[in-house]
């Protein structure tokens, strides 16, 4: 139960950081790209129910299913990726009685979660589990859970209470009913035993009528069925349940004036329900952001908290997150999360960055601020301007020119394309040297260093020309490329003031021509 927990906690923490993301790209609202924007509690909701429904289950791949030992069935490879995370069943035995028919079952097998890490080994979290259960089916109808008893996950037992049982039994019940699956009875029988035998055949015996067999192909057929059929009722739950009065899911979006963005959720799965309750969003100040609240499932409760940045760069959201912290009543959860912090961090980072690939999402404006102002979020650019035109080294302005800011080797997240006329605007957080890098595919970084911007300046201007004109890698074209030389010759012969280049410039321009030969 507790490494059960631990994934469903897992889970929710992807929604928490999803949110933040979420939150400051809503399309309901249509805002010009300039330096800033503002979003209601109502804009955030219902971007937030727009992608919700939008969402689609990946296809789950079918498991491979093997008979070959008697009075066992083995199943492989039953997994699912979303957005780099695997989650799967390996070496799961299903161990029947070997000496009367039986409808007792002793499952056994490794749940495993697999989050990735960039450049460094992925977070692998694979506790072995073991249960028996009590199957019952009633003639033509779908097989049931009458019983669940002696579980063990990650060599620790458990003593569940009756009314834990019972949810838990109910809910896969549930999931069977939906999926169709049917064990092929005969019209009259109820299952009186279950076992594979010496042929490789799982046989199912009724208490009318003659055994029925089912053998590998038959078993994995079943299987792909109803797990396309569960595959098409996520998407339609996803796609029509929010606000059905059978009660499916909701969420609700709150600003609180000046302090904070709340969220409240709830889904309600095969009778199990799921919530996500008074988790605050705070932004305390320019990209930081502190999320905390309570998760639950039923009558089991965990509290979080989490602090990471966020910011919006060349019109792409960016989300880390730098601590997080959980509380509940299993310990090992808690020390579980202590531990492995750090790789949590990196992880949920790594699925936050992913599922902005994954949707496209991007920011209407570009922003190093973030934060509550009166009933609104507002994200903004905020800071020294640094400003100027991009240009080749021949004096042609250069559009589409990739400009970015640097601090102490520090990539400051505010980056920039310049316009066709090669405009481009960076933003420096306050006084001090930097460093400014522009690069376009098929020309050579320029790099200009130290860039001093002053308390109290309006604005720097800093061009890239001249000496800091960006040289192409290559000078193509035959009919062009000496007059292109020349006339870079021509810039370093005479003075041609601010366009005026140096005799290294010259001679890395001389490079590019001569590598054209």
């Amino acid at each position: 139960m507790k490494k059960r927990e631990w994934r469903n906690r897992v889970i929710h923490f992807i929604v928490v950081l999803s949110l933040c993301l979420a939150i400051i790209a809503a399309p309901a609202v249509a805002i010009k790209a300039d330096d800033s924007a503002t979003y209601t509690a109502c804009c955030c909701e219902d971007w937030l129910i727009n992608q919700v429904e939008s969402t689609r289950v990946p296809d789950i791949t079918v498991p491979s299913v093997n008979l070959t030992a008697a009075h066992e069935m083995r199943i492989d490879d039953a997994s699912m990726t979303i957005l780099g995370a695997s989650i799967a069943l390996n070496h799961v035995v299903f161990a029947f009685n070997d000496t009367a028919p039986d409808t007792t079952v002793t499952v056994s097998g490794e749940l495993s979660l697999i989050l990735p890490i960039p450049d460094s080994e992925d977070l692998s979290l694979s506790p072995r589990f073991r249960l028996e259960c009590t199957v019952s089916c009633e003639a033509g109808d779908a097989p049931q859970l009458s019983d669940i008893n002696d579980i063990n996950i990650a060599g620790e037992s458990y003593s569940l209470s009756t009314s834990e049982l019972d949810t838990i039994m109910d809910t896969i019940n549930s999931a069977i009913d939906a999926s169709g699956w049917t064990l092929g009875s005969s019209p009259d029988g109820n299952l009186m035993g279950i076992d594979v035998n010496s042929s490789g055949e799982l046989v199912l015996s009724w208490d009318d009528g003659d055994p029925t067999s089912l053998d590998a192909t038959a078993v994995t057929g079943k299987l792909q069925s109803a797990m396309d059929i569960l595959v098409d009722e996520a998407n339609n739950y996803l796609s029509t349940g929010y606000g059905d009065p059978n009660g499916k899911w909701w969420l609700r979006v709150a600003i609180v004036t000046d302090t904070m963005l709340t969220l409240n959720a709830q889904a309600t799965v095969f009778g199990l329900t799921a919530k996500i309750e008074d988790m605050d969003i705070t932004f305390p100040g320019c990209t930081a952001v502190n999320a905390t609240g309570t998760v639950s499932l039923e009558g089991k409760q965990a509290t979080f908290d989490a602090t990471g940045s966020i910011c919006g760069a060349n019109y792409t959201p960016d989300l880390s997150l730098d601590t997080l912290g959980i509380d509940c009543e299993y310990s090992v959860i808690n020390d579980l999360v202590k531990d492995n912090q750090a790789d949590l961090c990196d992880a949920l980072s790594t699925l936050a960055t992913n599922v902005i690939e994954e949707i496209g999402l991007t920011c209407p404006v570009c922003f190093n601020n973030i934060g509550i102002e009166g009933d609104n979020l507002k994200v903004w650019l905020e800071g020294i301007p640094i400003t100027g035109v991009t240009y080749e080294v021949n004096c042609e302005i250069l559009p589409e020119v990739t400009v970015k800011l640097f601090d102490n080797g520090e990539n400051l997240q505010d980056s920039t394309t310049s316009d066709v006329n090669g405009n481009y605007t960076v933003y420096a957080p306050e006084a001090g040297n930097y460093t400014v890098i522009a690069s376009k595919t098929d020309f050579l970084d320029e790099t200009q260093e130290p860039v001093e911007v002053k308390e109290g300046d309006d604005s720097v201007t800093l061009d890239f020309c001249g000496d800091h004109g960006l040289i192409p890698l290559v000078i193509r074209l035959p009919e062009t490329s000496l007059d292109y030389f020349l006339l870079c010759m021509n810039l370093y012969l005479e003075d041609w003031g601010e366009y005026d280049i140096g005799l290294d410039k010259f001679l890395a321009t001389m490079n590019a021509y001569l590598e054209r030969w």
